[in-house]
């Protein structure tokens, strides 16, 4: 496996984004672009959230994601709740 994004659907309809990682070898292909491309196909017209960690939010604001909430520790490794919200028709 080079590559992983886990997508999960809440109770209310949002959706999940979490685990997005990719294999050291694998590492600068832009396969976490792809996934994040796919899931954000899938889900453009429901609410997205993921728990990103922060040295990787200009990626995820890169697909539309914004902040929500301050800044926590999770494993020792710093955080931040990000959300996008859905996609609406013109």
């Amino acid at each position: 496996m080079l590559g992983y994004l886990r997508l999960l659907e809440d109770p209310d309809g949002t959706f999940r984004i979490g685990r997005v990682c990719t294999a050291k070898g694998a590492r600068g292909l832009g396969l976490a672009r792809k996934l994040m491309r796919a899931a954000v196909a899938e889900v453009q017209h429901s609410p997205a959230v993921l728990a990103a960690q922060t040295y990787a939010t200009d990626f995820y604001r890169s697909f539309g994601f914004v902040e929500d909430g301050e800044e926590y520790l999770e494993d020792g490794i710093p955080h931040i709740d990000m959300r996008r919200e859905p996609r609406r028709h013109a």
